[in-house]
């Protein structure tokens, strides 16, 4: 079987040029909205990105050559999966409204990837574009969380 960790494939300093400016963002949220909705918003969100930085790691540190090297990839992503699902579940504070429809389709995206990726690793014969099209979709979740971002920047 084939194994390709292409997807989860961030430098540390990639990771933090999205998440460092996300978290700075808040500071500045706190006059445009509710302090309690955006001490939530905030917790939750800090609370996602823990989440995803700790499974990207634990997924780049999975070894390609190992047997359960598969089983090991899906169980993280089924965790991203999750995780995602639950960041697009956060209601966003008063101004920021729009960010709650990229949310969920990150969420829809990151569902629809993990879904193919089960397909392609539980299945008998590797198939090279249902891997291609779960990256793309799993890439996908993560460039709505770049437009997200941008707009909590105000960019």
């Amino acid at each position: 079987m084939k194994f390709s960790l292409t997807p989860n494939k961030t430098s540390k300093k990639e990771q933090k040029c999205f998440f460092l400016p996300l978290m700075l963002v808040f500071i500045l949220i706190t006059g445009c909205s509710n302090k309690k909705d955006v001490e939530n918003y905030t917790e939750n969100m800090t609370t996602f990105v823990n989440n995803v930085e700790k499974l990207s790691v634990s997924i780049n540190a999975i070894d390609p050559e190992s047997d359960v090297a598969a089983a090991e990839l899906l169980s993280y992503l089924d965790n991203m999966d999750q995780t995602f699902s639950q960041m697009a579940d956060v209601k966003p504070p008063g101004g920021y409204e729009n960010v709650a429809d990229i949310s969920r389709s990150a969420a829809t995206s990151m569902r629809n990837a993990v879904q193919i990726y089960h397909e392609v690793y539980e299945a008998e014969t590797f198939d090279e574009e249902k891997e291609a099209q779960a990256r793309s979709s799993y890439n996908y979740a993560f460039e709505c969380l770049d437009q997200i971002s941008d707009i909590l920047q105000n960019k």
